[in-house]
């Protein structure tokens, strides 16, 4: 990764203090805390080695602040981890990476691992903000939510990395179309060693309360998530959809014919998994469990 600018202003600070409720990308302490898993891979790999405990855990759905699949997995062992749940999931600290660590290696062979990382400062709406392109895949490194989200990510990456070495998984990660976290080059090479496939999804199609493109990449046969989105099919849906109003604003820009989209406060709810995709999930994941 590139070297990272740091250079905190009062600006900086004040979103460090904002609470964890407030926002999807987010961490407990300043910067100079962070933990960089990506540096340590020997620590890791040590933690990983040394684990002594009990494969218990059927499904790991990190980043789940609304734990959709716990509440679509039946009988199966299910952990949510996500620092809105609870603070000491804070994977930018090393006590919220080996609880990570921890659970990975919990997991049972041929378990779920699904994945939604925090996406709000990877997608289009920000990228104004973020600056992300194909040859700067890290963005804005003198922003302080541009470092936390790639930490956060870069870390959570590391961890994958490493219990792979250790243990079989299914792993599932989701994205809004626009997301620019699939080209971060340590996501890359995660994709390539887990040879996952990419499938383009409509969350709306699911139930969702807008239409919101999504990629779908996953080791699972996962072509059941994959949806055509056809004139026919969209008018289908278009009814069960909420006003985009509630979610993004729209104005026009001075002097010019274009218009400028952003996200209201809203917008952070379209996260949650719809129930029906995620019990499609489960059920493809069950089927490959058995297999």
């Amino acid at each position: 990764m590139a070297k990272e600018k740091k250079g905190r202003n009062s600006k900086d600070k004040k979103t460090l203090k904002k609470k964890p409720l407030d926002d999807d990308t987010a961490c407990t302490g300043s910067e100079d805390q962070w933990y960089d898993a990506t540096s340590d891979s020997q620590g890791l790999n040590d933690y990983c080695e040394a684990w002594a405990g009990t494969r218990w855990l059927d499904m790991l759905d990190v980043f789940s602040f609304h734990e959709g699949m716990k509440q679509h997995a039946g009988s199966r062992t299910v952990v949510s981890l996500d620092i809105r749940l609870n603070p000491v999931h804070d994977l930018t600290t090393k006590r919220g990476m080996m609880l990570l660590l921890s659970l990975l290696m919990a997991l049972k062979h041929g378990a779920l691992l699904a994945l939604a990382p925090p996406c709000s400062l990877f997608i289009w709406l920000s990228c104004s903000i973020h600056l992300r392109h194909a040859l700067g895949p890290y963005g804005n490194l003198r922003n302080l939510k541009v470092r936390m989200a790639n930490r956060i990510v870069l870390n959570t990456v590391a961890a994958i990395q490493c219990v792979m070495e250790f243990r079989f998984f299914r792993l599932l990660v989701e994205q809004p179309k626009g997301s620019a976290m699939f080209s971060l080059p340590e996501m890359e090479k995660l994709i390539a060693s887990k040879q996952m496939k990419r499938h383009l999804t409509y969350m709306g199609y699911w139930g969702g309360p807008i239409m919101k493109p999504t990629w779908i990449m996953t080791d699972l046969n996962g072509g059941e998530l994959a949806v055509v989105m056809t004139k026919t099919l969209k008018k289908k849906i278009a009814h069960k959809l909420e006003d985009k109003s509630k979610y993004f604003r729209i104005s026009k820009i001075a002097n010019s014919q274009k218009v400028s989209v952003s996200g209201t406060k809203n917008l952070g709810l379209t996260a949650k998994w719809p129930e029906r995709f995620c019990a499609k999930v489960v059920e493809i994941w069950e089927r490959d469990f058995q297999e």
